[in-house]
């Protein structure tokens, strides 16, 4: 214990060494005001200029984007918000409704808080009834699973069964071919499942996940192009029992929901063919590891995640289904590892595993939930960002009208107007995705299962685009990085592994012209990031090693300066610029609309009539100022982490 405390503390002050601290609180405090003073002025002339009345934009242009609010207990709260200068209470209150996912999520709340609800208190019934190895939590799973779809889906949720069928029939196939039968044992292994033992298991393991791939991106690949797949296209099915099952698919399209069963169904396989073999002589013991109750959220899911599971449970047809159709993580997740969610299945009172939550963490959660849902409702109440994006095209324009008349005149806008739209609209997207995975998340942490947190950063608290990515939908991340970037050689084969990466994210979500520019640009800008990481890294453990190449010594100097600090601010503004344009691209307006965007803000810009080398310029200062305050927090998370570690 002394050693592990000392090892603790020479890493804590190691950590705290490393960073760069203030030489001058004073010039630390200046920074906070100036952002200060920066961020609220630029909001309320954002709010003042544009968006917060009818009176002075042209709504009605918006071509349905904007409806009127049926919540009048927002209307005084709304209106000193958006600075509106209207005293009549007769006005309406307006409500950007232009997002189809956030406007039927609200709607379903009441109906799915129910149904989420039911399956909670039942399956907590069952597991009381049934507590042997999870039999009963299991059992509801799979059952209401069924149900669920059956219900969101009408009669296409037999496309969807028919594919779980088929493919846990393949999976229990590529087992038996290319599993060691001394790995077919009931004892559960716990160990890194992704490494094999030789180089013919190797080659097996990856032919048969590439046979799981195949079967998985061709039925995604049907499903899409024939838009979920009419029975009237099946000749085997009578012409009038087709349509009437055509006449009943339900209020949900099974093949909008199938992405995430094929994100469920690749873990599973990929789990169940990596523990087909028995783990190298060489893999480290994880019997001196920390136990998992005293380990964070994260790291406890990465544990599970690598700890390989008996072959009961990945030949549980029950278990199986529970998995692919568990209801709260069902229509938007957050997505988990097979092995982690078997793990809190068949937890039990002898089992090393901790429940996923406690009551004070549950209500913790709740209480973020309700400060996330009424935080995106206001939002939506004094911002009109996304209407004005989406459904205006992404053009700013002013109302020259006569009577109830619009005319709409392009190109008036500034460059503070086009940058302040494509931030809010972004800001949008972040509030309504951490709502909806909150909302699911909390049901299935009230269940017992613990998936990863989506959201683990606000969108304004990153500066580069490897960090975004990892706090954004980081469920998604964390199997990107298990089942894509490390089969496909990880940082060794970094090009390669990158850009497969994000053509896939690209084609997950649909096959979108503008996703596939999205990932072109994450994907080149990327690699130089991760490199320039590393030298800055690496540069002073060779100099301390003697390394008398001219780079490395002059880049170490560089980076022990003065200026190193300020030099990555500069960087992590433009970095913050990248991610902007990026994803208002993949996720928002396409190419089309940006380079429509870019044109209406450059007119002019030959005299400098709009501003826009002053508003760049400045946007860059400011940028790099809030990038000072973030290195400033990650030096605070690094001393925290370091701490808990040492205890």
């Amino acid at each position: 214990m002394g050693q592990q405390a000392a090892g603790a503390s020479s890493s804590s002050s190691s950590v705290a060494s490393s960073v760069v601290r203030w030489r001058r609180p004073s010039s630390f405090y200046l920074l906070v005001c100036v952002l200060a003073v920066t961020v609220s002025l630029g909001h309320m002339l954002y709010h003042v200029s544009w968006l917060s009345s009818s009176s002075s934009y042209p709504l009605g242009a918006l071509r349905g984007g904007i409806s009127r609010s049926p919540w009048n207990s927002f209307s005084y709260l709304v209106r000193f918000l958006a600075f509106s200068s209207s005293e009549s209470t007769d006005t309406p209150i307006l409500r950007d409704d232009s997002d189809d996912q956030w406007r039927d999520f609200r709607r379903a709340i009441p109906t799915a808080s129910l149904a989420m609800g039911a399956y909670v208190m039942l399956s907590r019934t069952m597991r009381i009834v049934f507590p042997a190895q999870g039999i009963g939590h299991a059992c509801t799973a799979a059952v209401f699973g069924v149900a669920f779809v059956a219900y969101l889906h009408g009669y296409a949720c037999l496309f969807l069964l028919a594919f779980a069928i088929l493919g846990f029939s393949i999976v229990q196939t590529l087992v038996k071919l290319v599993g060691d039968p001394a790995a077919m044992n009931p004892k559960k292994v716990d160990t890194t499942s992704h490494v094999a033992p030789s180089k013919t298991a190797t080659r097996q393991q990856a032919a048969a996940v590439a046979v799981v791939w195949a079967y998985s991106l061709a039925v995604m690949y049907i499903a899409r192009d024939q838009h979920g797949i009419a029975f009237s296209n099946i000749p085997l099915i009578p012409h009038d029992v087709a349509m009437h099952m055509d006449r009943h698919r339900g209020s949900l399209r099974w093949h909008v929901s199938f992405n995430l069963v094929v994100l469920k169904y690749l873990a599973y396989a990929c789990d169940a063919i990596w523990a087909s073999t028995p783990p190298p002589p060489t893999a480290a013991s994880t019997n001196a590891a920390p136990p998992l109750a005293v380990l964070s959220d994260d790291k406890r899911y990465r544990r599970l995640t690598e700890m390989r599971r008996s072959r009961g449970d990945y030949a549980s047809p029950v278990l199986y289904v529970a998995f692919i159709l568990y209801p709260p993580l069902y229509i938007a997740g957050p997505t988990s590892s097979f092995n982690a969610f078997a793990a809190y299945v068949r937890q039990s009172a002898a089992s090393d595993v901790p429940p996923a939550a406690s009551t004070k963490k549950l209500l913790e959660h709740l209480a973020r939930l309700v400060v996330a849902f009424m935080t995106t409702e206001l939002f939506t109440h004094i911002s009109f960002a996304n209407a004005i994006a989406t459904r205006g095209g992404g053009m700013i324009v002013k109302p020259h009208h006569s009577g109830d008349d619009y005319e709409l005149r392009k190109g008036t806008g500034t460059p503070f107007d086009y940058a302040s739209i494509g931030f809010y609209t972004l800001m949008f997207m972040w509030l309504k995705f951490l709502t909806i995975w909150r909302f699911f998340r909390w049901f299935a942490l009230a269940d017992g299962v613990a998936p990863p947190e989506n959201m683990k950063r606000c969108m304004c608290d990153n500066y580069d685009v490897e960090g975004f990515w990892k706090g954004w939908h980081s469920s998604f991340n964390l199997w990107l990085v298990r089942y894509v970037y490390i089969p496909l050689g990880g940082g060794g084969n970094l090009p390669w592994s990158i850009w497969a990466v994000f053509l896939f994210v690209a084609a997950w979500h649909d096959v979108d012209p503008r996703l596939l520019v999205w990932a072109c640009i994450f994907g080149v800008y990327l690699i130089p990031e991760r490199v320039l990481k590393w030298a800055c890294r690496v540069a002073p453990r060779k100099r301390a090693e003697g390394s008398t190449h001219v780079f490395w010594r002059r880049l170490a100097a560089f980076v022990d300066g003065p200026w190193y600090r300020p030099t990555c601010a500069l960087v992590a503004a433009l970095n913050i610029w990248v991610l902007l344009v990026g994803n208002l691209v993949g996720y928002a307006l396409g190419w089309d609309g940006l380079v429509r965007m870019v044109r209406e803000s450059l007119s002019g810009s030959s005299r400098n009539e709009n501003g826009l080398v002053e508003f760049f310029v400045c946007s860059i200062l400011v940028l790099s100022a809030a990038a000072e305050l973030m290195f400033e927090k990650r030096a605070h998370e690094a001393i925290k982490e370091a701490r808990v570690t040492m205890m």
